[in-house]
């Protein structure tokens, strides 16, 4: 065999196991942004219906929404499924800027204030507890890691705020799952914000996804939220596509060895012969 072949063959060999193992080990993240108040893709006008957004509520000011941990039907309600009796379920509506509150999130500057209904005023009236549900998408057929960055302002809190103690005491959820305690209490008077991982075993690929946010009324004159929410999601890392890109070198380098070994005997017993 020509040895210059061989050692240019051998150098591409190198040269591909070299360019395999410097593949990037975190693909990048897809963002899904989740923002309150919205109408066919633009933030909407006061007292246009929300088009992601759903809710299950008993329409009662003051107290909690339910008088037990929510459930799976709970979360079914809030996207209008199973309601019935006192239930109360719908599309959330687009509020006027609150009235004695922030008017918009610095963070989120597309996110508008919503409430289960608006007066004539397109103000957050009547007032009540509500459980809102908004659905959304990971793009991404397996899942890393993923992680939440969210903003808000609410009329009166997100879950139970001191003194005002609830059966579900958190405000936000992904999948019926309860994130941690700094997704609770504040006000409407300005932006509050908290951040977590997410396990990647709360996220479904694909459409089947919800973003769930709980206001608790506790004044009983408005009610209210405005929210943006960012859920950031990583990939596996290319391991097993480098592993086999690697081997796949190395089990061609080592036909090849075997290759040339048997050509070398061949050219001793035909010198030999002659």
């Amino acid at each position: 065999m020509n040895s210059k072949f061989t050692h240019s063959f051998l150098g591409f060999l190198a040269i591909a196991t070299l360019g395999t193992s410097i593949l990037p080990t975190q693909a990048q993240a897809s963002t899904i942004v989740l923002n309150s108040g919205q109408v066919s893709g633009n933030p909407g006008n006061p007292g246009q219906t929300d088009s992601n957004i759903t809710y299950w509520t008993k329409g009662i000011p003051v107290n909690p929404l339910s008088p037990t941990p929510f459930t799976a039907a709970d979360f079914a309600k809030a996207k209008g499924i199973g309601c019935s009796g006192s239930d109360i379920c719908g599309s959330a509506e687009v509020l006027a800027a609150h009235p004695v509150g922030i008017p918009s999130l610095p963070s989120a500057p597309n996110a508008r204030w919503i409430n289960w209904k608006v007066d004539s005023s397109f103000f957050g009236s009547p007032a009540a507890s509500v459980l809102y549900a908004y659905r959304f998408t990971v793009p991404e057929p397996t899942i890393q890691n993923a992680a939440i960055k969210m903003y808000w302002a609410v009329d009166d809190f997100l879950g139970e705020y001191p003194g005002y103690p609830d059966p579900n005491p958190i405000g936000v959820y992904i999948n019926g799952y309860a994130l941690n305690s700094s997704f609770s209490g504040a006000g409407r008077d300005q932006e509050y914000s908290a951040s977590q991982s997410i396990p990647s075993n709360w996220l479904n690929p694909g459409s089947n996804n919800w973003l769930y946010v709980y206001q608790r009324d506790a004044g009983g004159a408005l009610s209210g939220t405005i929210f943006g929410a960012h859920i950031s999601v990583n990939v596996p890392e290319p391991s097993s596509i480098i592993g086999l890109a690697v081997l796949g070198t190395l089990g061609a380098a080592s036909t090849l060895k075997r290759q040339l070994k048997s050509c070398k005997t061949s050219e001793k017993e035909t010198t030999k012969v002659g």
